[in-house]
């Protein structure tokens, strides 16, 4: 079951990508967003994973919610990147893409669509919290506010 989502969720992402070059006016490859995709390791885990991810050495954490959500409870070392801020692509082009990512949201929808983001510009290792914060919060791991 999972080997058939991942694919699915690289084709739509891209397809998203894709869409995305199109209204900014730029234009790229396609055979280089398919050469970026074959090379991106990109895994949808539950929250036992995501923690066991997380404690990598290395791991970057990124929470994709607004300014306000984070605040209200983030995953401790969490930095924040709010996805619908208009400033997500700068933001993500100062962060190491050959480096490992976890990142994560609310409920799973707005880290999708990051994660999608962060292939499209190069990302090579991204694991994502299936559910979001929510599942986190269920499987009663820890967050801290602020």
């Amino acid at each position: 079951l999972f080997l058939f989502f991942v694919p699915l969720l690289l084709v739509g992402g891209l397809s998203l990508a894709g869409c995305a070059s199109d209204s900014n006016g730029a234009s790229g490859s396609g055979s280089q967003a398919q050469d970026q995709a074959k090379s991106a390791s990109v895994e949808v885990v539950d929250a036992q994973a995501f923690q066991a991810a997380t404690q990598k050495p290395g791991v970057g954490l990124v929470d994709v919610r607004t300014p306000e959500e984070f605040a209200e409870g983030h995953i401790e070392n969490a930095v924040n990147i709010d996805i619908n801020g208009g400033s997500f692509s700068e933001e993500i082009s100062q962060l190491d893409p050959t480096k490992d990512y976890a990142v994560y949201c609310r409920s799973g929808n707005r880290s999708a669509t990051a994660v999608a983001e962060m292939v499209d510009a190069g990302f090579t290792s991204i694991v994502e919290l299936d559910n979001g914060i929510l599942a986190w919060q269920a499987a009663d791991y820890p967050v801290v506010t602020g």
